[in-house]
């Protein structure tokens, strides 16, 4: 994990972006179960599939674990803690712990005129990138594929790049993991790993993101930040807040906030049991997004 925390620390060296009208506070949500009705099963199943992307390490879908610190850069003040606090109120409602001290930032914002020109630099500087993965922070890492990069490099108005380790089901600090003890128990489903997150860096471009109401754009930083979805997956037909932007990177306004689906599926994300495989995960996901009231248990 000390790779991925290492590199937030080096990237915040960025300039601001021009100050803004400060939004509105943000909008109180509920913390009830949420159910996706309407929707056909296949449906269900292909939102999940879109939304999360296993790791190439574990196999397993990342997720939070540990406490988030939230960092904005280039953003004026009340802009600023408007984001980070929209960030911090969905995840304490989704029970992912909150460092509201003074903390090694984890999920770090950057909002930077000459986005492309910042993130070519940052692609030759670090060209690792979120390919920060090991046990218990040795090990791994190594260049990200060629993919990943070009993604990382087409224009956009919001893009990003996460880092997760591979650590032992008990908690991916735990001291003296093997990673020769990897594998499946007895019962084939439950694995001895799970797959936490340890970095989301996400890119904003003021020029590009221009048109969006704060809401929006809060709800779908908040989005990339939890769900840690893939850069470049298309979420154009989604019923969610990251088809705000389309695959060019142009604005399409289809949703106001956060949508049903995207609550749906953050819940199952955290309530789920994170010691499974990703096929598992994704299939307790959709069977809790139907059916949360049947899924009381982790």
């Amino acid at each position: 994990m000390r790779g991925s925390t290492a590199l937030a620390a080096m990237l915040l060296a960025v300039a601001p972006a021009a100050a803004q009208t400060p939004p509105p506070p943000p909008t109180d949500t509920d913390n009830q179960s949420i159910t996706v009705k309407g929707r056909l099963p296949e449906e269900t199943k292909r939102f999940v599939e879109t939304l999360s992307q296993p790791s190439s390490t574990s196999q397993q879908l990342a997720r939070w674990n540990t406490p988030i610190c939230v960092v904005t850069m280039g953003l004026d003040v009340p802009h600023g803690r408007f984001v980070i606090g929209r960030v911090e109120q969905v995840a304490e409602q989704l029970d992912i712990p909150v460092d509201h001290k003074r903390c090694q930032p984890n999920v770090v914002i950057v909002s930077i005129p000459n986005a492309d020109d910042f993130t070519r630099k940052l692609v030759k500087k670090h060209p690792a990138l979120g390919r920060v993965h090991g046990y218990n922070g040795y090990g791994g890492g190594g260049l990200a594929p060629p993919s990943q990069i070009h993604q990382l490099l087409e224009p956009r108005a919001v893009r990003w790049f996460h880092a997760s380790i591979t650590g032992a089901s008990s908690g991916p600090d735990s001291s003296g993991f093997d990673a020769s003890s990897i594998g499946y128990m007895a019962s084939r489903i439950q694995l001895t790993t799970r797959e936490s997150a340890t970095l989301a860096f996400i890119i904003v471009d003021p020029d590009k993101v221009v048109g969006a109401t704060w809401d929006q754009l809060a709800d779908y930083l908040t989005m990339v930040a939890l769900a840690r979805p893939e850069l470049g997956a298309d979420f154009g037909r989604a019923p969610s807040i990251l088809s705000l932007y389309n695959a060019d990177g142009a604005m399409q306004d289809k949703v106001p906030s956060l949508t049903r689906e995207d609550r749906a599926f953050l819940q199952g994300l955290y309530e789920s049991n994170p010691d499974r495989a990703a096929a598992n995960q994704r299939a307790n996901i959709v069977d809790r997004m139907r059916h949360p009231a049947a899924n009381t248990s982790h």
